[in-house]
């Protein structure tokens, strides 16, 4: 499935993230001793990781909004959103066995991965746009002046 080959990039990068996790070259994820979502996301695989999400995330609620995402594609990405999840927390709790690094970054690699989930809307149908525009349309009754689309 296309959905499926969207997805292959991030497992791969995940993949490697692994791979470096059960090396013991964690540290290395980190560009100095500091612990932050900047440092953390300066690493290649993190970034790759962050950006291809959010490309997928982009691209799905472009479809699911113009109405070309199929039930089994929803289904699809739904599918593949869930497993990133869990294989994230997975090689995090990998990590999480050397105590005194975890105490200092668990909270980032948790933030990280509250990122990634943001990129991947779960319910594609409603992205942030949508939400906001109906909470305007209730407030107001009516959409304000800034979100009507002009014509002509």
């Amino acid at each position: 499935m296309i959905i499926e080959t969207k997805f292959k990039k991030v497992f791969l990068e995940i993949e490697s993230l692994e791979k470096k996790i059960k090396n013991q070259d964690y540290r290395s994820f980190f560009k100095s001793n500091k612990y932050n979502i900047e440092s953390l996301i300066s690493n290649i695989n993190y970034k790759n990781i962050y950006n291809f999400t959010r490309v997928i995330g982009d691209n799905i609620s472009t479809l699911s909004s113009k109405g070309q995402l199929s039930m089994e594609d929803e289904k699809a990405y739904r599918q593949e959103r869930s497993r990133i999840d869990y294989e994230l927390h997975r090689i995090h709790l990998i990590m999480e066995e050397d105590k005194r690094f975890w105490k200092n970054s668990s909270e980032i690699f948790d933030e990280f991965q509250e990122k990634i989930m943001n990129n991947l809307p779960f319910n594609p149908k409603y992205t942030m746009w949508k939400v906001i525009k109906r909470f305007f349309s209730k407030l107001f009754g009516k959409k304000p002046i800034y979100l009507k689309v002009k014509k002509g």
